[in-house]
Parts: structure tokens; C-alpha cells; sequence
């Protein structure tokens, strides 16, 4: 258990309820209780289920630290790079255990950058027409979480609203656990480009 949980006015508490004024942290120090970590069951394309741990990085609830927006602000610290608490990064992050719990059904992208993936929902468009795309890793990890043996870890990299029209190449969730379990990516082939 890390010893500090961040509420949603990005403010830090300790585990007995009270405030705590610093001015860094380490993002390994800090809980978001909506993001802890689960495990969900995947399946491979013949139908086998294989369970997977889910974790987030701070990034699902942070922005880069600017010096002149964040003045003063609580550095939260991704290794040696600052970030500053988002407060709407974090208040669409309360969204992202449903949206993880769903993608063993939705479509899924990989990156040019050929190290993560993408998936969003394509049936919902945030009120100001930009998605809300989720970004993830998967490698071959056993272990064990909360008594679950799980197979594979899927590692929220980051999440954030965009109106950026390139999706990546498309392939399906129970393709990349495959991948996975095989410890390989599957491979990017094209950009396609969303007409919006």
C-alpha cells in the first residue's frame, strides 16, 4: 500500500486522513483509489481465457509540469520528470476501470512508436468532439494479485482527450494477448486517419 491518496482536487492525504503539504512526490508513493490495480479475464482468438493484471501510470491523471502554469503546485514525479495534477485528466480517469474492463470486445490500434497500443470507444465522442484515447502496454508476466494468478500485465501508460484523426493500424485484443503470451508485438503496418 502506498502511503498517500490523491482526491480529486489533487490534493494529498495521508493513510491516517490527513493533509500533506510537500513540494514533489513520487507517483510510486501516491494512490488514485479509482485506478488500483484488478485483474480481468482475456481470451485468445481459439478462445482460451487468460487473466491479466491491470495497473495505471500517474500519466492517466497528469500533465507535463509547466513551470509557469504550475508555479507552486505539487511536482509528482515520473522518475526525474515532473508532472502536475490534471484535474480533468483525472476526473475522465474514473472512466478508465470500465473502459479496460470492455476491451477484450473493442478495437484496438498499435502506435507508430511500435512499443504500446490505443483503443478508445468509438461509439462515445467527448462534448467537445475529441476521444478519449487510452494508451497500454501488455508483456508475458506471471504472477500473483490479491490471491488471482494472472498470465499477462497490461500497464495503463496514459490517457487523455484528443482530436488527432490518426488511429494507428487496427487489430483485436485477443490478437495482442496472443502476441503476448508469445512475448512479441503485433506489428504496425499503416496509419489510418478517422474521418471526423
Amino acid at each position: 500500500m502506498r502511503p498517500y491518496i490523491m482526491d480529486s482536487d489533487g490534493r494529498l492525504w495521508d493513510r491516517q486522513g490527513n493533509i500533506v503539504i510537500l513540494e514533489h512526490v513520487a507517483d510510486t508513493d501516491v494512490d488514485v483509489e479509482h485506478l488500483a490495480p484488478f485483474v480481468i479475464v482475456g481470451a485468445l482468438p481459439k478462445g482460451e481465457e487468460i487473466k491479466i493484471l491491470i495497473e495505471f501510470a500517474s500519466h492517466c491523471w497528469t500533465e507535463d509540469y509547466d513551470t509557469a502554469r504550475h508555479e507552486r503546485r505539487l511536482k509528482i514525479m515520473d522518475h526525474k520528470r515532473p508532472r502536475a495534477f490534471d484535474p480533468d485528466r483525472y476526473e475522465l480517469s474514473r472512466s478508465l476501470a470500465g473502459i479496460i474492463r470492455e476491451l477484450p470486445g473493442q478495437k484496438c490500434y498499435i502506435t507508430p512508436a511500435e512499443r504500446n497500443y490505443m483503443s478508445f470507444d468509438s461509439r462515445v465522442r467527448l462534448p467537445n468532439g475529441e476521444d478519449y484515447r487510452v494508451f497500454f502496454s501488455i508483456k508475458n508476466k506471471k504472477g500473483k494479485w490479491n490471491r488471482v494468478r494472472y498470465r499477462l500485465e497490461l500497464f495503463v501508460e496514459s490517457a487523455y482527450p484528443t482530436k488527432d484523426p490518426k488511429l494507428g493500424s487496427e487489430t483485436s485484443f485477443p490478437n495482442i494477448v496472443s502476441h503476448a503470451l508469445r512475448g512479441e508485438m503485433v506489428k504496425y503496418h499503416h496509419t489510418k486517419t478517422r474521418n471526423t
